[in-house]
């Protein structure tokens, strides 16, 4: 109950920042990790995340773009909520950067756990973009690896 509660104020507030600010994407992709448990063993894994993201130009040259994403892993699912700055290098890359909380849905000690991410974001158009960055876990339960996605901008 717990978990449903809190699942359902995430997406309300996600959703309010969405309408709020007007721009807005979906992304998916492959992600290249491992799940690591603090006294158990960890193999790479391929699997997916999908989600949606919102940006807010905060100057010209800084960007936030949070992000709510599904992911799974080996049969691992969790939710990911990166908070990544932005930064432009040029008219169509952008460096990303950021904390990223992750909620793991068969975790029984209900806490989240965190990530430092970092990557490289290539506008494609201005409704498409690619992006690729590498995620590293600072905890009992790690998820390090690359994520590969596509975005869809609205």
């Amino acid at each position: 109950m717990k978990k449903t509660t809190f699942l359902f104020l995430i997406l309300t507030i996600f959703c309010f920042s969405v309408n709020a600010q007007g721009k807005w994407g979906l992304k998916a992709g492959a992600d290249f990790a491992t799940i690591k448990v603090s006294g158990f063993g960890s193999s790479s894994e391929t699997g997916f995340f999908l989600g949606a993201y919102t940006t807010f130009n905060l100057s010209d040259s800084f960007v936030l773009q949070p992000e709510l994403l599904y992911v799974n892993i080996d049969g691992s699912d969790f939710l990911s909520i990166p908070v990544l700055a932005k930064i432009p290098f040029g008219d169509k890359f952008y460096g990303l950067a950021g904390p990223s909380l992750n909620y793991f849905f068969d975790d029984m000690d209900e806490d989240f756990k965190i990530n430092l991410d970092a990557g490289l974001q290539y506008d494609l158009s201005q409704s498409v973009d690619l992006s690729a960055r590498y995620s590293f876990g600072l905890g009992d339960i790690d998820v390090n690896g690359f994520f590969v996605g596509i975005g869809f901008k609205f």
